[in-house]
């Protein structure tokens, strides 16, 4: 029920129907082609995309032709006009009247085909498939029986899983066409494979092989179901060397790409080791943006490359290194190419050429270089400073350069040696008295100054002690949130959750958790420990936010004065939280901007905007809206540890920003496998203004006649269409 993009060449063929149409009205007004004509406008503008023009179409058509004989066909035509305007429950009465009173049969069908689309877009499964089995029953059409019939048996594979099977082989009575032959079969394949009937799947999954084994694109999907078929029997090994092959044979596919995936789930689920699940997901998402399977592993690399970090802060570790590759895919490479004789290129060097190490210990280096290409810079070997003393510094009385003084020469005040005598006593007297008062200031100011040094070097580091406690309990409580919400893993979220309580005695951070783990067990139907935990929340931490919202689901009457409402972690997340548990998330978005609205210059301000993004990424998959308020947040706290966690996704989507020629701007716009270019266009001016002679538009009144002497070139625009329609309808009255 999708609407498909129109290419350039298609618009082009069908703006030239509209044209060639649109004389049919001029020139030929009475013609028993103008019905046909009108009708043709209409299916154009449909399939262009442009519905409120096809809207106004099949009005007129029906205005004017009601009793022709292509009248269904148009009220067909608008029904399906009103569902992509929205009119969904206008387009489903006019579906359900032609499926009542049209005499064509394939005009019933057709509507009951629309019919099942939209029950089914409602979730309306079971209604859906009987709107199916009707427009079967109509339709004289064995291709068209065909295409119904698939889209039934996929729909039963969606909500009744064990009964696609037979509906997939159904397919094959109405159909012999190549590709739809093929996809019936493979699909019938995977629904033996889901009643676990090994042996015929095993059979048809061969025989597929055998007869497509020159077409690529479908030896591929036949490859990548023949793993699954040994991965359902618990054949793992021969199941592992054929996903490997799917990924070494036809690589950068959306076959390998799934084929990494269900390796990669597999060393999630069933070995528990995520590790190697990282590494799958990741070449899952490198491999191919075509898989069914993209999103899921996109999301799935970023949740598990978020659990590495954490762990790796709680744990006080280094970063963890995450390998690139498949070790196991790796070496079935190097030896499937061996065996069909593929040289591959040594990674470890350029051109495939090795380097060849030193001998001998010698590095190249003799001993002479000087610092121009050998890496060792030159100059300044030998250079030596100076250390000069400081200027206010006393110093001594020089000595005499010649000797000591003359023995036998006078030596009182008025000897030869008085002035010398007089200035090394000074110079003594000075000392002694300098060194009383460096004796004083060491008893009174510096102890002081080494008093105030350990105290402030204590209270930096409890500070220290605290930051760093309080990191790595919101590491341990977002690794808990990771396998609730994201890796949906109970017994490992139990544990994390006790893991906190033991680890953490604060009052605020026993309510936060305990709330949590009773909202855990709330959800996973465990009421008796949920109901348990809630009333200790409301004896133990009577004043948090906790305790109100547990006295609601308990159902006890709570008081605005009982509560506390101080802590804003406690007030908003708590409540967030809350909602996220009930998956109301705008609601939870909306209790989180609270944060920056009541507290905007509040340290919390920076993990507001990181959980808004998050519920905007993970859970609403609104990426445009969670990219704002990263960006918020790495523009206002670019130093916080959430920009940290941000800078990686907003870096990858700056570089995917592509400028033309002019140096207009193109963002792509990445959803799922598509991709868009959104460029602003100027406002297009009319391309054909009317005439003005002397001030005043001129317009031409004379009727028009076979006379193409004043023939409008191109096509009519929607205006000139109605008008010639009426000058129609009232000549023929």
């Amino acid at each position: 029920g999708v609407s498909i993009p129109v290419s350039g060449t298609v618009k082009e063929k069908l703006d030239k129907s509209i044209e060639r149409a649109s004389k049919i009205i001029q020139f030929h007004k009475y013609s028993k082609y103008i019905a046909n004509a009108v009708l043709i406008i209409g299916k154009a503008y449909f399939i262009e995309n442009d519905y409120y023009k096809a809207e106004r179409t099949f009005n007129e058509f029906l205005s004017k032709f009601a009793s022709s004989v292509l009248a269904d066909e148009a009220i067909l035509y608008l029904a399906r006009t009103k569902v992509k305007l929205g009119k969904i429950d206008d387009g489903e009465i006019i579906f359900k009247n032609l499926v009542k009173n049209s005499t064509d049969h394939e005009i019933q069908s057709l509507a009951a085909r629309d019919l099942g689309i939209i029950s089914y877009n409602k979730g309306k499964y079971e209604e859906a498939v009987e709107y199916f089995k009707t427009s079967i029953d109509f339709s004289d059409d064995k291709e068209r029986k065909a295409e119904d019939q698939f889209i039934l048996a996929k729909i039963e594979s969606g909500y009744k899983p064990p009964l696609a099977a037979q509906e997939y082989k159904k397919v094959l009575d109405y159909t012999s066409d190549y590709d739809l032959s093929f996809y019936a079969r493979l699909n019938y394949a995977k629904g033996l494979i889901y009643n676990k009937d090994y042996t015929n799947s095993t059979e048809e999954l061969e025989a597929l092989r055998k007869k497509y084994r020159d077409e690529i694109a479908f030896t591929q999907l036949v490859d990548l179901e023949i793993a699954n078929n040994l991965y359902d029997q618990k054949k793992f090994a021969e199941a592992n060397n054929k996903y490997y092959e799917v990924i070494v044979k036809y690589p950068n596919t959306a076959s390998s790409s799934d084929a990494y995936y269900y390796l990669a789930r597999n060393e999630e689920e069933v070995n528990n080791n995520y590790l190697n699940a990282l590494v799958n997901y990741k070449k899952a998402v490198e491999e191919s943006s075509a898989s069914d399977y993209y999103k899921e592993s996109s999301s799935k690399t970023n949740t598990l490359e978020r659990y590495f970090h954490l762990m790796g802060e709680v744990g006080d570790s280094v970063k963890i290194d995450i390998p690139t590759a498949n070790a196991d895919v790796e070496r079935f490479r190097k030896n499937y190419n061996e065996e069909k004789g593929i040289s591959q290129q040594n990674n470890g060097s350029k051109n495939g050429s090795e380097q060849v190490p030193p001998q001998n210990g010698n590095t190249g280096n003799d001993g002479t270089q000087k610092g121009n290409g050998k890496g060792k810079p030159g100059g300044f070997k030998n250079f030596h400073f100076e250390i000069h003393r400081d200027s206010t510094e006393e110093t001594p009385p020089p000595t005499n350069p010649t000797g000591p003084s003359n023995p036998t020469g006078p030596s009182g005040p008025s000897g030869p040696n008085a002035n010398q005598e007089q200035r090394q006593d000074n110079y003594n007297k000075r000392k002694k008295q300098k060194e009383v008062q460096d004796s004083l200031k060491s008893v009174n100011g510096d102890s002081s100054k080494v008093i105030n040094n350990d105290s402030l070097k204590e209270s930096q580091q409890a500070e220290s002690l605290k930051e760093k406690e309080e990191k790595m309990f919101n590491s341990y409580y977002e690794i808990a949130e990771i396998f609730i919400y994201s890796l949906d893993r109970n017994d490992s979220a139990e544990y994390y959750l006790k893991l906190l309580l033991q680890k953490f005695p604060e009052s605020y951070k026993q309510a936060k958790v305990m709330f949590t783990l009773g909202s855990f067990y709330k959800n996973t139907n465990r009421q008796p420990e949920a109901m348990s935990i809630f009333n200790t929340i409301v004896s133990a931490y009577p004043k948090t936010i906790y305790a109100d919202e547990s006295r609601k689901i308990l159902g006890m009457k709570t008081s605005d004065t009982e509560i506390i409402r101080d802590n804003p972690e406690e007030k908003y997340f708590g409540k967030a939280i809350t909602l996220m548990d009930e998956k109301k998330y705008p609601e939870a978005i909306q209790e989180l901007q609270q944060v920056e609205i009541k507290h905007p210059n509040d340290s919390l301000v920076a993990k507001a905007f990181y959980s808004i993004g998050w519920i905007y990424e993970n859970k609403l998959d609104n990426k445009d809206s969670s990219l704002v308020y990263y960006k918020k947040l790495k523009e206002k706290y670019p130093s916080s540890e959430y920009a940290e966690q941000v800078t990686p996704l907003l870096d990858y989507m700056a570089s995917i920003v592509v400028k033309d020629s002019t140096g207009t701007a193109k963002e792509n716009n990445v959803t799922g496998d598509s991709t868009t270019s959104v460029v602003k266009e100027s406002p297009k001016e009319e391309n054909n203004p009317p005439e003005v002679v002397n001030g005043e538009k001129k317009e031409n009144s004379e009727e028009v006649t076979t006379d193409t002497t004043n023939v409008k070139e191109g096509k009519l625009s929607q205006e000139e269409i109605d008008k010639l329609l009426k000058q129609g309808d009232q000549d023929g009255k």
